[in-house]
């Protein structure tokens, strides 16, 4: 199983965030990408009212694009582009991985440690988008996905 989405450009998205309703969405859009759906037939997927990414909306609204999932599904839909043609890759594209991946995740204080940083700078930039992370409904630690870690500058 898979618990990170990895972009073209490298970005993480921790699928983790998702509801159950958004990661069977998501899983839907993963299928249809990688049947190599065309593109067309992809998009009336995506911009469908009744799917969780559109709540409702007939239109991709700021709130919707800033959302994970819609970041994950946007990035398949531009993947499913370049497969087939309608685009170019930008230099640097990560075309050739695999886009849902598995992670290691590692608490807020190991990812401090590991960065050379506070806890609270590490939880302030999970909530600022800048690293990929959740809170464990458990105990509460905050988790931070190691690939992500990697990519992270202060």
């Amino acid at each position: 199983m898979y618990d990170i989405h990895v972009t073209l450009d490298g970005a993480v998205i921790d699928l983790h965030n998702l509801t159950d309703d958004e990661f069977a969405f998501y899983n839907q859009c993963l299928t249809a990408y990688k049947s190599n759906i065309p593109r067309a037939e992809f998009l009336k997927l995506m911009q469908d009212p009744s799917n969780p990414l559109m709540k409702g909306s007939r239109f991709i609204t700021k709130e919707i694009a800033q959302t994970d999932l819609y970041q994950a599904v946007q990035d398949l839909e531009d993947r499913l582009a370049i497969a087939q043609g309608k685009r170019a890759p930008n230099p640097g594209d990560l075309v050739d991985e695999e886009p849902a991946q598995k992670d290691e995740f590692v608490t807020a204080n190991t990812a401090a440690q590991k960065a050379g940083v506070s806890a609270t700078a590490i939880i302030k930039a999970i909530r600022e988008g800048r690293l990929a992370g959740h809170r464990e409904t458990e105990r509460g630690y905050w988790k931070v996905s190691m690939r992500s870690l990697a990519n992270y500058r202060r």
